[in-house]
């Protein structure tokens, strides 16, 4: 089924923050210190999807937690750690 929430980080007192005020106050920072980087919730999603692969949870866990449809879809998310791990290869190859 999917978590649903709109809630996306626990704050000290127990309460929640949206993930809309999340992104906002994300790259209120960001304005503050000058960069020209911007996030994007959709980005936050492809890290965390990324990671939880790259970490070792299993695909069908991490298609649950983010609600997709079925395991392909989160498979599709994964093109980067593919081209990661070539990447490796071709580094060690060259040392």
């Amino acid at each position: 089924m999917g978590i649903t929430s709109n809630r996306i980080s626990a704050t000290l007192n127990d309460t929640y923050v949206s993930s809309t005020l999340f992104i906002y106050r994300i790259n209120d920072l960001l304005k503050r210190i000058q960069s020209e980087k911007e996030i994007v919730s959709h980005g936050l999603r492809h890290t965390f999807v990324t990671l939880s692969a790259y970490a070792g949870v299993p695909l069908n866990v991490v298609s649950n937690w983010v609600g997709h449809k079925n395991v392909e879809i989160t498979q599709d998310y994964n093109h980067i750690l593919k081209t990661q791990v070539d990447k490796g290869v071709a580094l060690l190859e060259n040392w």
